[in-house]
């Protein structure tokens, strides 16, 4: 994990693409071209700054080392993306006991009630729910066997704040089934415009 301080920025054992998604404050789907050697080869960086600067300010010295020591050369462009898009099914979300929102000053909901077979977060945003199952969403929810390889995710809810959420893998069917026959959620795959950074050029480092 990168430690970006208000002085300084260390990160250790990344590839040259995982600096790239740091200093361009980007995912991983959002960088390309790269030679194979940017994605497998891992270097430690630590950056200080003479005096107290922002993220962005420490993300743009970023960049300038990495055009100084890496010969980095990148632009930016809007690319249609394949992503997975989490969406309000037609009937709405099936607000209820395992689907609801949390007020302020609302006290944790009980899950004691749930069973091993259900997933249940007692207070999380749509968009963090989201990331819970990235992985998961790459497995069959019988077997527990790895299939395709999970597209990008993407939140297209609208639904704001923080929600208890439960669902009972333990039905027939799909993770895209089971969203939206217990909270009314659906997940469509598409093509989104995204920006990318799309690399151009770069050489190893020499030694320091």
């Amino acid at each position: 994990m990168p430690r970006i301080g208000p002085e300084s920025l260390s990160v250790r054992t990344s590839t040259l693409k995982g600096y790239i998604m740091i200093a361009y404050d980007v995912e991983e789907y959002q960088v390309a071209g790269e030679p194979g050697w940017m994605d497998s080869e891992r270097y430690d960086i630590d950056a200080r700054s003479e005096k107290a600067a922002s993220q962005s300010d420490i993300r743009l010295m970023l960049r300038s080392l990495l055009t100084e020591r890496f010969q980095l050369k990148v632009h930016s462009e809007t690319r249609p993306v394949a992503m997975t898009v989490l969406v309000v099914a037609k009937g709405g979300p099936k607000f209820g006991p395992t689907f609801h929102i949390l007020k302020d000053g609302d006290p944790p909901p009980n899950l004691d009630k749930f069973t091993g077979r259900h997933l249940a977060y007692p207070g999380i945003s749509i968009k963090d729910f989201l990331n819970r199952l990235r992985m998961l969403l790459g497995r069959d929810p019988v077997t527990g066997a790895f299939g395709q390889p999970v597209l990008p995710l993407l939140d297209e809810t609208g639904l704001n704040g923080r929600y208890a959420i439960a669902v009972d893998t333990d039905t027939a069917g799909t993770w895209a089934a089971m969203l939206e026959q217990q909270l009314g959620l659906n997940l469509e795959d598409r093509k989104v415009p995204r920006q990318v950074i799309v690399v151009d050029g770069g050489k190893r480092p020499s030694a320091n």
